[in-house]
């Protein structure tokens, strides 16, 4: 049975998406990139938290590893 066009459209068009996907994670860990996107990911204050003493976090640490110096990010409800 023939496909219709439609249909090899769409399976190219998808083939072509997941290409430029692998594309782009592969420039991105070519060129070390992809660790600032992770970094930025896990940031505490990109989270809404802040990093403070965990004696004056009201509402508990969340486990984020951005803070440094003895403090834990804090993210109020």
């Amino acid at each position: 049975m023939i496909k219709s066009k439609k249909a090899i459209i769409m399976s190219q068009i998808v083939w072509a998406a997941l290409a430029l996907i692998v594309i782009i994670i592969s420039v991105l860990i070519i060129t070390g990139q992809l660790g600032a996107v992770n970094k930025t990911l896990n940031d505490c204050e990109s989270k809404g938290g802040e990093c403070i003493p965990a004696d004056e976090c009201a509402s508990g640490p969340s486990f984020l590893p951005s803070c440094k110096d003895n403090t834990i990010c804090c993210i109020s409800p």
